[in-house]
Order: structure tokens, then sequence, then C-alpha cells
């Protein structure tokens, strides 16, 4: 490759996509302080995609951190 003058094209393995050096201020995450004791403590929600053969849509859920149930979701286009 290096006698035809060819290049190889690397591709990167990781994606930076966070800004960490910035001049906002930072909180503790409280919940993995905690310790759990019964249900309806703590309510964790998760958003993510589901890829459909035309489209996209995305799926919202907020689930019980002690009991590891859906409490509630949705599901939209947008």
């Amino acid at each position: 490759m290096r006698e035809d003058n060819l290049l190889a094209i690397r591709y990167r393995k990781y994606i930076l996509t966070t800004n960490s050096q910035h001049d906002c201020p930072v909180y503790l995450n409280l919940a993995a302080r905690m310790t759990l004791t019964g249900v309806n403590q703590l309510w964790v929600a998760d958003i993510t995609y589901i890829q459909l053969r035309a489209e996209f849509v995305f799926l919202a859920v907020v689930i019980d951190r002690y009991s590891a149930q859906g409490h509630r979701w949705a599901l939209a286009r947008t």
C-alpha cells in the first residue's frame, strides 16, 4: 500500500460525545448512595429508541429501583 501511495482509513472505536471540561456545577449521585428497604423509595427513568422496519420509535420507562418493575411507559415517534 505504501508503494502504491494508498492510505488506510482508520475509524475511531470510541467517539467522544460528552464534554467533561465545563464550568457547570457537578452534583452528587444521591441515588447511588441510597440503601433501599422497600418499594416506592426510588424511581428511575430510562429512554431508548427501537428501530422498526421503516422508522425509529422512542420508549420511555419509569422503573421502581427496589423491585425492578416498570410502573409507567410511553412509546412515541418523537
